[in-house]
C-alpha cells in the first residue's frame, strides 16, 4: 500500500483526526482531573494543618498557666482548675484523628506525642481526684502543701512536656501550609468539622 495515496484519502485523514482528537482530549481530561484532585487534597491538608495550629495556639496560653498552677499548688489557683478537664472530647484530635494522617509523618508523630501527654495529664488528674486522701496532720499547712505538690507532680510534668512541644508543632504545621493567607481554608475547615 502506498502511504502517499493513503494520506491523500479524505476518509483516512478524517478518521485519523478523530482518533488523534480523542486521544488528546482524553489526555487533557485525565491531566486536568488529576490536577484538580491534587489541589483538593492539598487544600484539605492545609485546612487540617490550620485547624491543629489554631488549637495549639489556644493550648499554648493555658497549658503554661495550668502547669504552673499544678506545680506550685497555690490554693486560689489550684482549687479553680483541679476539677477542670485538661483534654475535652470536642478537641480537634477526636474530630480529625483520621484526617490527621494526611499530614507528614513527622508532624503526625509530633501531634500524637503531644496529645498523649495531654491524655496522660488528664488521667493523672482524674486519679488524684478519685483518691480524695489527705495527710494525717491537717493542722500542718506545710505538710499538706508538700503532700499535694507531690500528688499533682505527674500532672504538672505532663503539662510542661506538652507545652514545650507546642512551638515546634506550630512551626511544622506552618510548613504543612497552615497559613491564614490561603483563600477558603477557614471555610474548608468549617466543612471538615461539620461533616
Amino acid at each position: 500500500m502506498n502511504w502517499t495515496v493513503l494520506a491523500a484519502d479524505p476518509l483516512y485523514n478524517g478518521f485519523m483526526g478523530v482518533i488523534i482528537g480523542a486521544v488528546i482530549g482524553g489526555l487533557i481530561g485525565f491531566l486536568s482531573s488529576y490536577w484538580l484532585l491534587r489541589l483538593q487534597r492539598l487544600d484539605e491538608r492545609r485546612a487540617i494543618a490550620l485547624g491543629f495550629r489554631k488549637e495549639l495556639e489556644i493550648h499554648e496560653g493555658w497549658l503554661s498557666v495550668s502547669a504552673k498552677a499544678y506545680r506550685d499548688m497555690m490554693p486560689p489557683e489550684i482549687w479553680e482548675i483541679k476539677n477542670r478537664p485538661i483534654s475535652k472530647e470536642n478537641s480537634l484530635y477526636y474530630v480529625l484523628r483520621k484526617e490527621m494522617f494526611q499530614l507528614s509523618s513527622s508532624t503526625v508523630d509530633g501531634l500524637l506525642n503531644y496529645y498523649s501527654h495531654l491524655f496522660a495529664a488528664e488521667e493523672e488528674r482524674r486519679k488524684v481526684g478519685m483518691q480524695n486522701t489527705h495527710p494525717m496532720d491537717l493542722t500542718n499547712l506545710l505538710c499538706q502543701h508538700a503532700y499535694f505538690v507531690e500528688l499533682y507532680q505527674p500532672v504538672a510534668e505532663s503539662l510542661e512536656t506538652a507545652a514545650a512541644m507546642i512551638p515546634d508543632l506550630i512551626h511544622r504545621l506552618k510548613n504543612e501550609g497552615a497559613n491564614d493567607k490561603f483563600r477558603g481554608l477557614k471555610a474548608r475547615l468549617t466543612d471538615l468539622l461539620s461533616g
